[in-house]
């Protein structure tokens, strides 16, 4: 991947619009930015879809943004956000199995990598991206990602 195109958030620093105006504005300075965005959670790219609007870009015609989590289908109608909806209640289920699995083996390191679907939930904030000519700057594609704890 073209890693200018790659911006790190620190954690919690894509819940301030302000940061999300900011990464706005890198993606399009750039000769070639980008056509989609991929967010860390859906406030981001709430908070990126604001920005870019608010820069004159439109949404979803010249830049798609997407998100990860489905917080918004806790909100009536959903919202215009495209994202990927976790799903919390499953992540619960499996938290506790493992929590009375430690209370069965307290002195046996229990480690598991658990893998959950995650659905597109397509709604108003992703399109095909359009051609580079009739679209001048835009392009390649963003991700903008927080640092990774362990």
């Amino acid at each position: 991947p073209d890693e200018e195109l790659i911006i790190e958030m620190c954690p919690g620093e894509g819940m301030w619009p302000a940061h999300s105006t900011r990464v706005i504005e890198k993606l399009l300075a750039m000769k070639d930015g980008p056509t989609a965005i991929f967010a860390i959670n859906d406030v981001t790219a709430l908070y990126l879809l604001e920005a870019a609007k608010s820069k004159g870009v439109r949404v979803p015609e010249e830049l798609s943004i997407l998100g990860f989590d489905g917080v918004l289908d806790w909100v009536p109608g959903g919202g215009p956000l495209t994202t990927l909806v976790q799903d919390f209640g499953r992540m619960g289920e499996i938290a506790v199995e493992l929590l009375l699995e430690r209370f069965d083996r307290p002195h046996s390191p229990i480690y598991r990598h658990v893998l959950i679907d995650a659905p597109l939930s397509l709604r108003g904030s992703t399109a095909p991206p359009q051609s580079h000519d009739s679209s001048p700057g835009v392009n390649a594609a963003a991700v903008p990602k927080t640092e990774q704890t362990s």
